[in-house]
């Protein structure tokens, strides 16, 4: 039986030399490289300890936000975020469990209104003439409704001593007014406070400071629409305690309105068209400066939570918005009441609920940046940039052979190699037949006690292909063939 002896590849030529350093012995150092397990950074319970921490972290960014709720800390004031009897933290929230989509707005309110939605200006109490103006004239630039409710009840002593008037605004600690004064109140008053009132009993805001207001809404009206608007003296007016009345409006009020002492609007002291009026014609609950979409609603008794809770206020009131104004959705003005608040990006990652995201992704920062560190400790030192000796040599070699997939070619060609070297060694004809070669290989490994089957081992090396194949097999063939080369030489030179 004969076996041909393997055709050389038809690229690659050899490398190697007599000494049996060949190019298969790179491809076994690549297979190996590239079959090693990857270094452990980390110890298993250390990891699984960083995976637990994560784990909790994230948890609690998500569901830390949703268990606190949304509901500040109290004022007591005329305000969005006050359940006092004067506040409209009711109201909001009323608003939005019927499907009123309504928002608090601390910066920019006028910009924050889309069109079909109503911006709601409640009772103003800390606020500039020419910065109330501006923003109903921004948002009626926006063709959006603006509904000014006409201020009636003073803030709280102990409320306007609050330094949240010109600070964080609601997130503040109310604190307590020290001796109900005001002389080193942080707002300057639009109005002159009593002499003499318990800090937390709410009194009615003098006349004069409601017909300020209304006379800052005319002069928003006469810039956006162009034209003067007509104004009379005493534009609102009182009515005695305990007077009641009965309103009328062109769309559906319930019951009516329910308000004891109303405040409204005197007809003909300003030029304004009637929303809702009482049936007698002796006052305006809710009117429209002509030509525009700002409106006024003269008694806040009408939405505060002391009032909304009367007769069919609520339900008035929520008409009066829907049905009267077309509102699909109100945006809150709380500027005017001393809670400004500029957003910012960086301001917001810092505070609750959104620190808790920013501790989160710093922590998952941090562990990518351990994670990515080969060590901990001392760094070790570097090797030198080309290792002395023909280690480098073969080492290279190994990564261009494993990548390249020439494992086939180099196995052919180191058995050729091993073949040469034994002809010359033991004077076999180099141009004896291959079969012929051989089988005196054979017969030479018997005598000198080698048990390795040459004949097989060609067949084996010949049934391996030239190309890419099972590095795993390629690594046992060329064992086999150093095995075979060393024991065949050094025996032969060692006798």
């Amino acid at each position: 039986m004969s076996t041909a002896l393997p055709e050389p590849p038809d690229q690659a030529p050899s490398t190697t030399d007599d000494a049996g350093v060949g190019p298969v012995t790179a491809g076994v150092v690549a297979a190996e490289r590239l079959t090693a397990a990857p270094e452990r950074y980390f110890r298993r319970r250390v990891a699984i300890g960083l995976a637990v921490a994560g784990a909790i972290s994230l948890l609690a960014t998500i569901l830390l936000p949703l268990m606190s709720g949304d509901t500040p800390t109290e004022t007591r004031g005329p305000n969005a975020y006050s359940k006092a009897a004067i506040g409209h933290h009711a109201f909001v929230r009323i608003m939005n469990e019927l499907d009123l989509p309504t928002v608090v707005s601390r910066y920019r309110s006028g910009e924050k209104v889309a069109p079909g939605q109503v911006l709601m200006v409640a009772e103003p109490y800390s606020y500039e003439d020419a910065e109330l103006e501006d923003m109903l004239v921004t948002a009626l630039g926006r063709d959006a409704r603006v509904l000014l409710v006409l201020p009636k009840w003073e803030p709280p002593l102990s409320e306007l001593d609050l330094g949240d008037l010109v600070g964080d605004g609601p997130d503040d600690d109310p604190g307590a007014d020290d001796d109900g004064g005001d002389d080193d109140l942080p707002v300057t008053l639009p109005f002159p406070l009593p002499a003499e009132r318990p800090p937390e009993a709410p009194a009615l805001v003098p006349l004069a400071e409601v017909e300020r207001v209304v006379r800052v809404a005319a002069s928003a009206a006469e810039r956006f629409e162009g034209t003067p608007v007509a104004r009379g003296d005493d534009p609102v007016a009182r009515g005695a305690a305990g007077e009641a009345a009965e309103w009328v409006a062109d769309f559906p009020l319930g019951e009516g309105p329910s308000l004891e002492n109303p405040q409204t609007l005197v007809p003909g002291a300003t030029d304004l068209e009637v929303v809702v009026m009482d049936e007698k014609g002796g006052g305006l609950l809710v009117a429209a400066f002509p030509g525009t979409n700002l409106y006024l609603l003269a008694d806040p008794d009408l939405l505060n939570t002391m009032g909304l809770g009367r007769g069919d206020n609520a339900v008035a009131l929520y008409h009066t918005l829907v049905d009267g104004l077309g509102a699909t959705g109100l945006v809150v003005d709380e500027v005017v009441h001393g809670f400004k608040k500029p957003t910012s990006l960086w301001t917001e990652l810092v505070t609750f609920p959104l620190v808790l995201l920013t501790v989160h992704l710093l922590g998952l920062l941090a562990l990518a940046l351990w994670a990515a560190m080969a060590r901990f400790g001392r760094p070790r030192a570097f090797p030198p940039r080309v290792a002395p000796g023909t280690a480098t040599l073969i080492d290279n070699t190994a990564t261009l052979l494993g990548l390249g997939g020439h494992t086939g070619h180099a196995l052919h060609e180191y058995w050729r190699s091993t073949l040469r070297a034994l002809e010359r060694a033991f004077a076999v004809p180099s141009r004896a037949a291959s079969g012929g070669r051989l089988e005196a290989l054979q017969r030479l490994a018997e005598q000198r006690g080698v048990a390795e089957d040459v004949v097989d081992l060609a067949a084996r090396v010949a049934g391996f292909g030239k190309k890419k194949g099972d590095t795993r097999r390629a690594l046992a063939l060329a064992r086999r063939i150093h095995r075979f080369r060393r024991e065949m030489l050094d025996g032969h030179h060692g006798r």
